[in-house]
């Protein structure tokens, strides 16, 4: 049976002891990745040849980059990525259990100064619910209501001063209803129902 190597996506035999590609290894184990200049790349679990178990990404300087865990080649879990100056960047969630990966529940995104600049919510590997992104002095940017995936209810988006640019509704990606755009009010199609 082929199976994909863990590291550079070759189609191998699951009989072979490494990838006759890129030499990675299959069976239980840890595997290092390095930069050119030597500094430690990213390390991780692997089993059968799929990354399985703890994994880490560095910046050059060998600061933390990513943390998270996979299983079977799939991320799952809690993953946190960082900016290089140390403070959190991203943090996702993935379902497990899964034969693919899954985004779930709670996403957020910060700047590089700990401000929050997104945050919103995932089931089945689709945005879905209110999401809300901020601009670097702490302002509402933007709020979306989203239903799989797709921009679906509720919207209204702000200056950098808090003031109203736009708001209206949204069913399925297309604008409906009376919107307010740049202090004018514009009218497309009526709204269904289920859209508000």
């Amino acid at each position: 049976m082929l199976v994909s190597c863990y590291e550079c996506s070759k189609e191998i035999s699951d009989k072979a002891s490494a990838c006759p590609g890129c030499g990675a290894p299959r069976g239980r184990g840890w595997f290092k990745d390095y930069y050119e200049e030597r500094p430690l790349l990213r390390e991780g679990g692997h089993y059968r040849g799929q990354r399985d178990g703890k994994y880490k990404e560095y910046f050059v300087n060998g600061e933390v980059a990513v943390l998270g865990e996979y299983s079977s080649g799939n991320r799952i879990g809690i993953w946190t990525s960082f900016h290089q100056n140390g403070s959190v960047w991203k943090i996702t969630q993935f379902e497990e259990g899964k034969n693919r990966e899954s985004l779930v529940g709670e996403y957020r995104e910060n700047y590089d100064n700990g401000q929050l600049q997104q945050r919103g919510f995932y089931g089945a590997g689709q945005r879905n619910g209110l999401w809300t992104e901020y601009y670097a002095n702490g302002q509402i940017h933007e709020k979306v209501s989203w239903k799989d995936d797709c921009r679906h209810g509720p919207y209204e988006e702000y200056d950098q001063d808090g003031g109203l640019r736009s708001k209206g509704v949204f069913c399925m990606d297309e604008k409906c209803g009376s919107w307010i755009e740049e202090d004018d009010q514009v009218d497309y199609h009526p709204c269904p129902k289920d859209s508000k």
